[in-house]
């Protein structure tokens, strides 16, 4: 899978499927849209662009401000055997662990430094030492707000003001180019009390803003919870017996679904399930 990159926008997934790129996202531009128009699959809501035409429509995009990368599966296939993933992870280059059944590719601070690149960072990209199960998970968290609630979604939100970062946060399109805040959501793959409590807090200042937990497992729930419970913030700890992630937000926040707990997993397979059996494999 490739993706293009435009500075200060989104990420628009690519992939090849019998060499030809597929690809769906809505381009700003005239120059843009008029150089796409003749790939467009107007029954399949998606562009397809032949492998002999792709050299030059990257050329393209790239001088409208998108940069195309290549995916490490792509430079290894192109590269023959010549690559030892197994050496690079041992020797603190490269990560590549499995979230749910799928292999994901992370070049460390090392691997960076080595190659004299630095991957992307802030907005809509993140922390530069996130571990991937969380860049994952905000990934998918991100399309499945925007799939099954029809919102605007952005990647490491910082509301004005400063002095806090959502993973992710949705948002309801107004009148007069105007926007309304409906949603904010956090990645837990781990629990640091002090952070936690912190998100917490973050969260409390928006009443009427629905407050998304993505955890990485059922055990990370407990955690977050009895953390919580510990600095006063919540009254209620569910017995570990209990395993149903909606059922623990409930019993500790209310049934009202203010405060939603989601397993990480879940997301990733909810969003894979929207994707068409050609485009599986787009969240990588």
């Amino acid at each position: 899978m490739d993706s293009f990159r435009r500075a200060g926008d989104e990420r628009v997934n690519v992939f090849e499927v019998d060499e030809v790129y597929l690809f769906k996202h809505y381009f700003d531009g005239e120059d843009v849209c008029n150089r796409l128009k003749s790939y467009y699959n107007n029954q399949q809501y998606r562009f397809e662009v032949p492998r002999d035409d792709f050299g030059t429509l990257r050329s393209v995009l790239s001088n409208q401000g998108y940069e195309l990368t290549e995916s490490m599966t792509t430079v290894r296939n192109r590269s023959g055997s010549d690559i030892d993933e197994s050496k690079l992870v041992d020797q603190g280059y490269l990560e590549n662990p499995y979230v749910g059944t799928r292999k994901y590719y992370y070049v460390t601070e090392k691997g960076q430094h080595a190659v004299d690149r630095k991957l992307y960072t802030g907005r809509d990209y993140g922390d530069l030492h996130e571990k991937v199960h969380h860049k994952v998970f905000t990934e998918c968290f991100a399309r499945y707000l925007a799939q099954t609630e029809n919102q605007h979604v952005e990647k490491y939100y910082e509301p004005m003001g400063g002095g806090m970062v959502f993973d992710v946060a949705g948002f309801i399109d107004l009148p007069g180019g105007q926007r309304n805040l409906t949603a904010i959501g956090e990645i837990i793959t781990t629990v640091k009390p002090e952070r936690v409590v912190k998100h917490y807090d973050d969260f409390a200042q928006y009443d009427g803003v629905t407050k998304h937990w993505v955890v990485k497992d059922i055990d990370i729930t407990h955690d977050l919870v009895r953390a919580l419970h510990d600095a006063g913030r919540v009254e209620t700890v569910p017995p570990k017996s209990l395993q149903n992630h909606t059922r623990i937000a409930e019993t500790v926040f209310g049934e009202h679904g203010e405060w939603q707990i989601h397993s990480g997993s879940d997301i990733v397979e909810a969003v894979r399930a929207f994707t068409t059996e050609s485009e599986d494999g787009a969240i990588d």
